[in-house]
């Protein structure tokens, strides 16, 4: 279970409780399960990643990930715990299958910021350097963000205004978010989506510099979530532009 604060410095316990329940929950569904680990400021972390073999071994997996850890100061119930609640759910529903291609299922550290000079996504990024030191491509990643938070009252939506696109005020749909290289992927998702749970709303933007991968060893990278709410926005200080900082293109 995820729950209260998982930050390395201001909750170490739970933080690696957080972890290890990733490991767990993956390993239990049958997946093969490893913890990669990566450095940050002296310290050894680990990214969860759980592998589900696909039917053709030379084909380049595709990631499913979610980070689990959350900021010092709040309990991360939907950012992030929710797109890790989804994220074993996606492995509970596929393991029974043999997908075309192998699928990583991720639980990724050291998301939210780590300093106070703009250090965020850390494990992805260390992720990312891992898989290109072995040549290791991806064709693309979904990035689970903020999933389980709704609110269908009139004006609960926060909406950036330079997205340049009409998005409902009510906060009772599903982002899908990707930037113009990954519009294979996005329309993809959109496709599976529509097909299977008809009734979701859903809305795509595909925009340059908007989600764009971490590194050159992932293809495609589609972002899915909520955009930022009012309630959230108001409660924890964020302007709505800050709210996709996670989406765009890193330095």
């Amino acid at each position: 279970m995820l729950e209260g604060v998982r930050h390395p410095v201001a909750a170490p316990e739970r933080h690696r409780a957080a972890r290890d329940h990733v490991a767990r929950e993956l390993l239990a569904i049958g997946l093969a399960v490893e913890l990669a680990p990566f450095t940050f400021r002296g310290r050894t972390y680990h990214n969860v990643v759980g592998t589900l073999p696909g039917h053709d071994p030379r084909r380049p997996a595709l990631l499913v990930g979610a980070h689990f850890d959350s900021t010092p100061h709040t309990p991360g119930a939907d950012d992030n715990a929710s797109g890790v609640a989804a994220l074993i759910e996606c492995a509970r529903l596929l393991a029974p299958n043999e997908p075309e291609s192998r699928v990583e299922f991720v639980g990724l550290d050291l998301e939210e910021l780590q300093t106070l000079t703009g250090t965020y996504r850390v494990g992805s990024r260390a992720l990312a350097r891992q898989r290109r030191a072995r040549g290791e491509g991806l064709q693309g990643a979904l990035i689970l963000e903020m999933v389980g938070y709704t609110d269908s009252t009139p004006g609960s939506q926060v909406v950036p205004p330079f997205l340049g696109i009409e998005v409902p005020r009510t906060g009772d749909f599903l982002a899908a978010v990707g930037d113009t290289r990954s519009r294979a992927l996005l329309q993809g998702f959109l496709a599976g989506a529509k097909a299977t749970v008809p009734d979701l709303p859903v809305v795509a933007y595909a925009a340059a510099g908007v989600a764009a991968p971490p590194h050159p060893a992932v293809g495609q990278r589609v972002v899915l979530g909520r955009a930022l709410s009012r309630a959230h926005a108001d409660g924890h200080g964020v302007s709505a532009k800050s709210a996709l900082s996670s989406m765009e293109r890193p330095e």
